[in-house]
């Protein structure tokens, strides 16, 4: 398990497996694991969305 700083939190999220798959798929092809893909996927979402505001 890996270790953690006091800063690090968890985010857990239910999801269909397809849905689990087609983003494993995209992390493999951009050589990232599933959660550094989804980190900087929702980041980038997140950005866009605050200076739309």
């Amino acid at each position: 398990m890996a270790s953690t700083t006091p800063n690090d939190t968890r985010l857990i999220a239910r999801l269909p497996a397809s849905v689990k798959d087609t983003l494993q798929k995209a992390a493999d092809l951009t050589g990232a694991t599933l959660n550094q893909f989804m980190v900087q996927a929702q980041v980038k979402e997140a950005q866009k969305v605050i200076n739309k505001n």
